[in-house]
C-alpha cells in the first residue's frame, strides 16, 4: 500500500496574526509585555524596611522612564513584591514601622500626582482618570446635603373657633330639635378648617 504523501510540507506554518497587526501595536504591546517582566523580575524586598522601599519606589519610578510607562499604582504594587490588595494593605496598615508607613505614603502620593499631571495635561481619559482616582485613591464626588426637621406647629381648636367665628351663622346653636342639624354642620365645617390647618403646615 503507498505511503500517504505528507500534504503540509508545502504549508507556510508561521503564525498569520503578525502579518495582519501593524507594527506599530505589536512593537507597544511588546513594550507594555517586556515591562510587565521586568517589574517582576526586581528582587524581593523588605516591605517593612523604609530603605529598601525607598529605594525600590526611585527604582520603579526609573523604570517607568527608561521604559516610556505611566506609573501606576499595580506596576507600582508589582515592583514591591505585591498585588494591587496587598499595596492598599500596606498603605493602610498602622502596624508597621512609622519610616517604613512614611515611605509607602510617599509612593502613593507620587502615583496620585503623575495621575493628577495627567488629567490636567489631557493625557489620560477624563473617565479612566476619575475611575482610577476614586478607587485606588479614595477620591470622591462631594456633595453636602443639609437635612433637618421642620418643627409642626399645632393648631389650638379653640383658636381656629376664633378666628373663624366670623363666617359661621350667628343663630342660636343650642342643641335642640329644631337647630340640631346647624349644630352639627357647624361643628363639622370647624373641623375640617382644623384639619386643614394641620396638614398644612405639616406639608410646609
Amino acid at each position: 500500500m503507498p505511503a500517504k504523501k505528507n500534504n503540509t510540507q508545502n504549508i507556510d506554518l508561521t503564525p498569520m496574526m503578525g502579518d495582519s497587526v501593524p507594527e506599530e501595536r505589536r512593537k507597544q504591546n511588546t513594550n507594555y509585555i517586556v515591562h510587565t517582566m521586568r517589574l517582576s523580575a526586581m528582587t524581593p524586598i523588605d516591605r517593612r524596611n523604609a530603605a529598601q522601599i525607598r529605594e525600590r519606589t526611585i527604582e520603579y519610578m526609573q523604570a517607568c522612564i527608561d521604559d516610556c510607562m505611566k506609573p501606576n499604582m499595580v506596576g507600582y504594587a508589582l515592583a514591591l513584591g505585591t498585588d494591587r490588595v496587598g499595596l492598599q494593605r500596606m498603605f493602610t496598615d498602622r502596624t508597621i514601622n512609622a519610616e517604613a508607613y512614611a515611605e509607602i505614603d510617599r509612593g502613593m502620593t507620587m502615583l496620585e500626582n503623575v495621575m493628577i499631571q495627567l488629567m490636567m495635561d489631557s493625557k489620560i481619559n477624563p473617565v479612566t482618570a476619575i475611575f482610577l482616582l476614586k478607587n485606588h485613591f479614595s477620591y470622591k464626588d462631594a456633595s453636602d446635603v443639609n437635612i433637618h426637621a421642620e418643627q409642626v406647629e399645632r393648631v389650638n381648636p379653640t383658636e381656629l373657633e376664633d378666628k373663624y367665628a366670623s363666617v359661621v351663622i350667628d343663630v342660636d346653636l343650642e342643641e335642640d330639635d329644631g337647630n340640631k342639624d346647624i349644630y352639627q354642620f357647624a361643628e363639622s365645617v370647624l373641623a375640617d378648617e382644623a384639619n386643614t390647618e394641620n396638614n398644612s403646615k405639616t406639608a410646609r
